[in-house]
């Protein structure tokens, strides 16, 4: 996975980016029903903060890990900008989860979301440790490769097989969709035990 799990390429994207927060992916907002209300949320590659600073705001404590320190920043900085105390409701982790998997973190969380990224597929089954009972995965990401952008390969692509690690976990629902002229499926599990 060159493009997405390049942290060079990542830390140099961050560092160079307008100092602005994007807005939140607008899905994520739509399955905020399948979500419990007061919960622990975990954002894995969660960058520099749109969709966590989202769930901070909508009263959610979020754990947010990304391999770019750059990105860290970034969404600190965001943080602090937004005020309302969504700095206190935002813990930020430097971790390459591909690499070291989430070390020893035995937390457990409501709701697990993880946006753009491909996960390895090994890594899934760690997760599913961290999702307490009637959690909720959500999963977002490109299932064809876009146009306009050549970094993007069919490493990238999230696939139903991704997820046979996945032992307690039932899919509830798994939705293709398009957005801007790129193609997207969001994957939704709940942890059924």
């Amino acid at each position: 996975m060159t493009y997405m799990g390049n942290v060079s390429y990542w830390e140099g994207k961050f560092k160079q980016r307008e100092l602005k927060l994007l807005p939140h992916e607008q899905l994520l907002e739509t399955d905020l029903k399948y979500f419990p209300s007061e919960a622990y949320v975990l954002d894995l590659a969660c960058g520099d903060g749109r969709n966590a600073i989202y769930l901070a705001e909508k009263g959610y404590q979020v754990s947010a890990i990304d391999f770019s320190r750059q990105a860290l920043e970034r969404l600190q900085y965001f943080a602090k900008q937004k005020g309302n105390n969504i700095c206190d409701k935002i813990k930020c982790s430097c971790i390459d989860i591909d690499k070291e998997g989430l070390g020893s973190n035995t937390k457990q969380y409501n709701v697990i979301v993880t946006n753009h990224y491909r996960l390895s597929p090994r890594r899934y089954g760690e997760l599913e440790r961290l999702l307490l009972p009637g959690g909720i995965l959500w999963v977002n990401g490109f299932r064809e490769v876009p146009e306009d952008n050549p970094g993007i390969t069919d490493t990238d692509l999230l696939r139903d097989t991704d997820f046979e690690a996945l032992q307690h976990c039932c899919r509830r629902d798994k939705l293709g969709y398009e957005s801007n002229g790129r193609k997207f499926v969001r994957y939704l599990f709940q942890r059924v035990e």
